[in-house]
């Protein structure tokens, strides 16, 4: 049996275009305030997650994790060491 998929009307639709934009504004706005060493820090910050997200990814059965990413992690053990 099939789900039926979720309706949204337009006036829900034009508030959730609305609220992305404003919310895009502001992240814009942030990192073009953030220093060059916040900028870094949040770069790394979101590498870190994503290459959790990959783990978490292989270790469920799906594919595995790219050579350049394996290779990051790996600079990363390095230098905290």
């Amino acid at each position: 049996m099939k789900k039926d998929k979720a309706v949204i009307s337009d006036s829900q639709l034009v508030d959730t275009i609305i609220d992305r934009r404003r919310r895009t504004k502001v992240t814009k706005a942030y990192f073009k305030a953030a220093t060059v060493t916040e900028r870094l820090r949040l770069l790394e910050l979101a590498q870190v997650a994503y290459y959790q997200r990959l783990e978490r990814r292989e270790m469920s059965g799906g594919p595995r994790i790219p050579y350049k990413w394996r290779r990051w992690k790996q600079a990363q053990d390095e230098y905290t060491k």
